[in-house]
């Protein structure tokens, strides 16, 4: 299993996150904003493929929640 990995960026990611949104330095913004992405993409890569398959078919129904007006 690849939980440890996936708890590890994701929590790298959340980190950078709130950095991003509590610094007021532009150079630290850029900085953790790529870090953010970097360790998204990497928690992707990490995630159990029933998690990838639900990000994936979750566009499909993408049209159906924006009738039934659940989101606004």
């Amino acid at each position: 299993m690849m939980i440890a990995p996936l708890l590890i960026s994701l929590s790298v990611a959340s980190l950078a996150v709130y950095l991003r949104i509590s610094t007021q330095e532009e150079i630290v913004k850029v900085s953790a904003g790529a870090i953010a992405i970097i360790g998204l993409l990497l928690s992707l890569y990490f995630a159990p493929m029933w998690i990838k398959a639900l990000l994936l078919t979750f566009p499909l129904f993408n049209n159906r929640f924006n009738t039934l007006d659940f989101f606004s």
